[in-house]
C-alpha cells in the first residue's frame, strides 16, 4: 500500500519543535540531558485551511487516513516528509468553513 500525499496548501502554518531528551537529576542540583533517540526533534505543524470549496474534501482526507502516515510538504522546505495527524477540526460559519490540524512529523516511513 502507498502512502497518501496531502496536497492542499495551508492559509497559515505554524512550526512547534520539542527536542525529547532523557535526564538524569542529581541531588546536587546536577542535571544530564541526553538526547531520546535519533530522531528526537520531529516537526509538529499547527495548519489551518480556510478555503470552503477544499475544508469537506481535506476532512475526507483525513478521515480516510484513519491515523495513519502521509507525505506533506511543509513550508519553505524542498520535500515531502511523513507525518500523522490525530487531531484535526472543522469549524462552519454561514459562508465559511475553516479546517484545523496538526500534524506530527513521523519517522520510518
Amino acid at each position: 500500500m502507498t502512502t497518501p500525499t496531502f496536497t492542499w496548501i495551508p492559509s497559515r502554518a505554524d512550526l512547534a519543535k520539542k527536542p525529547k531528551f532523557y535526564t538524569a537529576q542529581f541531588g546536587d542540583g546536577y542535571r544530564q540531558d541526553m538526547p531520546s533517540g535519533i530522531n528526537n526533534n520531529p516537526q509538529v505543524w499547527s495548519v489551518v485551511f480556510s478555503d470552503a470549496s477544499t475544508s469537506d474534501a481535506i476532512m475526507a482526507f483525513l478521515d480516510g487516513l484513519n491515523g495513519g502516515p502521509m507525505y506533506w510538504q511543509p513550508p519553505r522546505q524542498s520535500t515531502a516528509l511523513a507525518f500523522k495527524c490525530f487531531d484535526y477540526r472543522q469549524t462552519n460559519a454561514p459562508g465559511q468553513s475553516t479546517v484545523t490540524a496538526t500534524f506530527e512529523q513521523a519517522f520510518g516511513y
